[in-house]
């Protein structure tokens, strides 16, 4: 049998749920931790969410770059389920359920913990190269597919068969995955419900979850010299999304998303899509940079690989006959752009810790008279990459918040940035989140990975690219490092596709699916 054509198993061993811990652990928590919390409401943004949509993320670790100390797996699990219960006390909602599509409760329902044993292949079989196939066997639902969030007798439910029915509905805000390989490392697998929780949630739930971890390690004895970082999270930080952007009391109403949502079950059976992996080294970026360069502009690095990439995309739709993207749509983080208006100075209305899709969506739309039938990525990237500028800097337009922050004004420029009825990429940076350097005491991960193949019909996002960095990569000599670079995950119809992974202009820049190397 042929290596890439090896099968793997997953078997899960057992399925618990994390609770808070409402009681004080020495200084790691606030005073009023323990007390029980009223509802948390949700903001106008994430009421466009009608449905849980899982944000997927896999840590991968080998023991390899562990300490002396001896691990084991139920060590691991044990002060990982200990740690997320002291970072849930701080994140409390997440460890609730949406109900009524306006508020979070139950938050003793807890964050399922599920635990599994990979069977076919060593990680380091896994990782070289990623098998990408197999990815989403390492988390614990289907990611980016829409899930329901209630069920009843009569529903043919989409769940999980591995995992008990009753910890996966109502939908969990988050649920973890720890996968053992046979050669001790180990791949944490993350699902993030995106009705709630967007990219730098993620990004500082995961930090201070490890640093609660390093220091439960520390109190062992284990993990010496590691310095606790986690801070204290006030309910005030938590819930600013819901004060800067009200909800709607009735939730949000289903005519919303509607047409996004129809336009996607047309294309179940009519599209079947790919995803792919592709790397682009720093050395290639500093290229794609220069190329996008004008009098008028000069790009940076995400700037430049999401116009090359676009235009790659435009340039295979037309090769294949396919429908063109002509729209592309980025996420803009608000947190560290909204102020408030009646202070003097720079405060921020937003907390880092603020709950919520708290996002501004940028829309770019390229005039098809742009790109012609001879046109190819590089000589397109000068005119693409403006327009990205343009959008992001529309998007957080301090008119264009306004209305964003208004009940029903909030949910139609929403709508509008969704870009509905034109073919549509959808872009995801989640460069400088730090996913390369969540350490829970045993060392950074040796990769992070983020989507597999969808499997299922309701895939909820099938035009997209996920843009993250590639930790340091050692070549050969275990002193030779290359400087890393970023990935690009593209999710496309799968003609698109073939047309793309043929395109010399695109593989001049982008290398396929490289191993990981550690």
């Amino acid at each position: 049998m042929k290596e890439g054509n090896k099968s793997m198993e997953v078997v899960v061993k057992s399925v618990e749920k994390v609770k808070p811990s409402w009681y004080k652990y020495s200084s790691l928590v606030s005073e009023d931790d323990h007390e029980l919390r009223p509802p948390f409401k949700l903001c106008s943004l994430d009421q466009l969410v009608t449905a849980a949509t899982y944000t997927p993320l896999i840590l991968f670790y080998t023991m390899e770059t562990a300490s002396s100390w001896e691990w084991s797996p139920e060590i691991m699990s044990s002060k990982l389920r200990e740690s997320l219960s002291l970072t849930l006390t701080s994140y409390y909602p997440l460890s609730g359920r949406v109900k009524d599509g306006v508020v979070i409760e139950n938050f003793e329902a807890g964050a399922p913990f599920i635990e599994s044993r990979v069977q076919g292949h060593s990680l380091a079989e896994f990782l070289r190269p990623p098998k990408l196939e197999f990815l989403n066997k390492l988390l614990p639902v289907e990611p980016l597919a829409f899930h329901q969030t209630t069920v009843t007798d009569d529903d043919d439910c989409d769940y999980d068969d591995r995992i008990p029915l009753e910890l996966q509905l109502p939908a969990a805000q988050v649920i973890v995955q720890m996968n053992t390989f046979d050669c001790g490392g180990i791949a944490i697998g993350l699902c993030f419900n995106h009705q709630v929780v967007d990219g730098p949630i993620m990004s500082i739930f995961l930090r201070t979850w490890a640093a609660h971890c390093r220091q439960l390690l520390l109190m062992c004895g284990s993990a010496e010299g590691r310095e606790l970082t986690a801070q204290s999270v006030s309910t005030e930080d938590l819930s600013r999304g819901s004060t800067a952007f009200p909800p709607r009391h009735q939730g949000s109403p289903p005519q919303v998303l509607q047409p996004l949502i129809e336009e996607i079950e047309a294309k179940d059976n009519a599209i079947k899509t790919a995803t792919r992996r592709f790397v682009f080294y720093d050395h290639a970026i500093t290229s794609l940079r220069s190329l996008a360069t004008t009098s008028t502009l000069i790009p940076t690095r995400t700037e430049a690989l999401v116009a090359f990439i676009w235009g790659s995309t435009i340039a295979a739709a037309t090769a294949s006959n396919s429908s063109k993207p002509l729209c592309l749509t980025q996420a803009v983080n608000l947190r560290p752009r909204m102020k408030k208006r009646e202070a003097t100075d720079d405060e921020l209305l937003l907390s880092q810790h603020s709950l919520g899709n708290l996002f501004s969506m940028a829309a770019s739309f390229c005039n098809s008279g742009m790109i012609s039938t001879t046109t190819t990525a590089t000589t397109a990237i000068s005119a693409l990459a403006p327009l990205l500028r343009e959008a992001v800097v529309a998007a957080v337009d301090e008119k264009h918040l306004d209305v964003l922050s208004s009940q029903q004004g909030g949910f139609d420029a929403m709508v509008e940035g969704l870009g509905i009825g034109v073919p549509t990429l959808i872009c995801s940076s989640w460069i400088r989140f730090g996913f390369s350097d969540i350490d829970f005491g045993w060392g950074k991960p040796v990769w992070s990975g983020a989507v597999g193949e969808a499997h299922r019909h309701n895939a909820a996002l099938r035009d997209m690219i996920i843009l993250k960095e590639l930790a340091p990569q050692k070549e050969g000599n275990i002193n030779d490092y290359n400087n890393g670079g970023i990935e690009a995950w593209i999710r496309i119809d799968d003609k698109v596709m073939a047309a793309l992974e043929k395109d010399p202009d695109f593989l001049q820049f982008a290398t396929p699916n490289p191993p990981i190397l550690y």
